[in-house]
């Protein structure tokens, strides 16, 4: 989508795209909502899994800008890798993601209108994860027994994540799938087990490194976006269980070529989620996430997950 703008107004608006979430168009983004996320899983075990994932975003930009009815429809298709170790006796976990990304962005500027489709990689991302208290490295039956003797329990973990800039990238078009920079996210979370229930807290703090080759030759610069989310899950018997979850993010300013901007990141999201064993290996993840933004530039979205996952080596 090419614009023909004034500088100043065009810098602004690239602002707002990036705020909104134009580029940034998967759950690959400065929030998010992962539930289990802390779970004491048996040393030894690997999971790879399979998903696809779409969303449906309204986009709000500043007045002055006269951009209106901005709309995002967005599918794509995600590989997880991970594996479980033992770190000094305590239970660790690598992760990573890969993304592909096809989508359609369109809106009306000064009443003309403007689209863009992209179907591309986006970034991936490499994550280390220790669970620092309360998850000793165990086999897989050392602790079904500890789960047993433990109907209550309190795990302690932190974990960093990288996302590294190797998704498509144009840096003469306004929208694109990968970032052109460098994110890190380190993540601090407690996980109360009673029984069937389970209850988790986890803060994070994103970092972003420049991106020195964004449109018009600008340099996008980006503060330190605070986010905390929450999830309550029950087990039931048969393999199943329900969660719900609620996230809020804030911070984040932005600058471009040095100009301080007046937006930020001020969302929140919600979302419910379902997963299935369907034998001793497999399992099957359903999941509908609603965000809204809480200023007057940003998105409100609507997403929704399918996965399939295969366990082995626990």
């Amino acid at each position: 989508m090419r614009l023909s703008i004034p500088r100043y107004s065009r810098i602004l608006f690239l602002h707002l795209l990036a705020i909104a979430g134009w580029l940034v168009p998967m759950t690959v983004m400065a929030q998010d909502l992962e539930p289990r996320r802390w779970s004491h899983l048996p040393v030894g075990m690997n999971t790879l899994a399979v998903g696809f994932a779409g969303r449906d975003a309204e986009i709000y930009f500043n007045p002055i800008l006269s951009i209106t009815d901005g709309t995002a429809n967005l599918n794509a298709w995600i590989a997880r890798y991970s594996h479980v170790f033992d770190w000094s006796g305590k239970t660790a976990r690598v992760d990573g993601m890969v993304p592909y990304v096809s989508g359609t962005w369109q809106g009306l500027v000064g009443g003309e209108p403007g689209k863009r489709t992209i179907r591309s990689g986006g970034d991936p991302w490499l994550r280390l994860t220790v669970n620092f208290a309360g998850a000793p490295a165990l086999s897989g039956t050392e602790l079904a027994d500890y789960v047993a003797e433990n109907p209550v329990r309190t795990t302690v973990g932190a974990s960093l994540a990288l996302s590294l800039p190797l998704g498509g990238y144009d840096p003469t078009e306004l929208i694109n799938v990968g970032r052109n920079r460098y994110s890190l996210r380190p993540q601090i979370g407690v996980l109360h087990m009673r029984g069937p229930w389970s209850m988790e807290l986890t803060g994070s703090v994103f970092l972003f490194s420049d991106n020195k080759d964004f449109v018009d030759a600008v340099t996008l610069s980006q503060r330190p976006v605070f986010a905390l989310q929450g999830h309550l899950t029950r087990n039931f018997d048969g393999g199943f269980w329900l969660g719900a979850g609620v996230a809020y993010a804030a911070g984040g300013e932005v600058d471009l070529d040095g100009m301080r901007t007046t937006y930020e990141v001020d969302n929140v999201l919600w979302n419910l989620v379902g997963g299935y064993r369907l034998t001793v290996h497999q399992s099957a993840m359903v999941g509908w996430q609603r965000g809204r933004t809480q200023i007057d530039a940003g998105s409100d979205s609507s997403s929704w997950l399918l996965s399939w996952a295969i366990t082995w080596g626990s």
